[in-house]
């Protein structure tokens, strides 16, 4: 005869829970499981999005390719005795010009903006798809918010390196100084950042996290208290 386990025992709830999850894996797995009207449909939505920002793409891509080439090309017009000279001494200083990195951070704004663009199809996918939580939730600021912050705060470490060498003439591994100073730098820009990003998605961290300033104002408090305490 059949026994059922009785829902109210461990071996019971363990059970349920094992079904809950099988059901929940099967209605993932259906949701990919669409007839050919159905994906007519999503092809049509995701050329219909392609198209709205086609030119948008397209000046994307060709900065993206093309924006180095042309920046070393008026490098060398600027230069033209030290591609005339010694190549390998105009790649150096090309290199360290901020030509290049001018050039180099516009490249890194069209990559970002490329992957957003990508990042977008896939939310018109999964939302075609039945995934409820593309409309409940604002995921491409989300993504845009933390991808800006991230590349921010790289940019910024990178520029503090460039100052702390002096232009890349100063080998920042050579200066104990130096070298400390730079990761503390680091520690706070990234440490900022991340602070930032909690502030931006209203992250819950053990205590309601309203915003960046109150958050400081409450480690100053509690700063200030510490002091006081080891004074006394």
């Amino acid at each position: 005869p059949f026994n059922p386990i009785p829902l109210a025992t461990p071996n019971g709830v363990v059970a349920a829970k094992k079904t809950i999850v099988k059901g929940k894996v099967s209605g993932f797995v259906a949701k990919f499981l669409i007839s050919p009207r159905q994906a007519a449909h999503i092809a049509q939505r995701l050329v219909l999005t392609i198209q709205k920002d086609f030119w948008d793409l397209v000046l994307i891509v060709s900065v993206y390719q093309f924006i180095v080439p042309l920046a070393r090309k008026l490098y060398q017009r600027r230069h033209p005795q030290l591609v005339m000279g010694d190549p390998d001494k105009f790649n150096t200083l090309f290199q360290r010009s901020k030509t290049n990195r001018i050039a180099r951070a516009i490249r890194e704004v069209a990559l970002l903006l490329g992957l957003l663009f990508t990042f977008d199809i896939g939310l018109v996918l999964l939302d075609e798809l039945g995934f409820d939580f593309v409309k409940r939730y604002p995921l491409h600021q989300w993504t845009a918010g933390i991808v800006a912050s991230l590349w921010g705060a790289r940019n910024l470490s990178e520029f503090k390196d460039f100052v702390l060498t002096r232009g890349n003439r100063i080998d920042l591994y050579q200066s104990p100084g130096r070298r400390l100073l730079s990761r503390f730098l680091n520690l706070f820009i990234y440490g900022s950042t991340i602070l930032v990003i909690l502030d931006f998605l209203s992250v819950q961290t053990g205590f309601a996290l309203k915003s960046l300033f109150g958050l400081s104002s409450v480690g100053t408090l509690v700063f200030s208290l510490a002091s006081k305490e080891l004074a006394s």
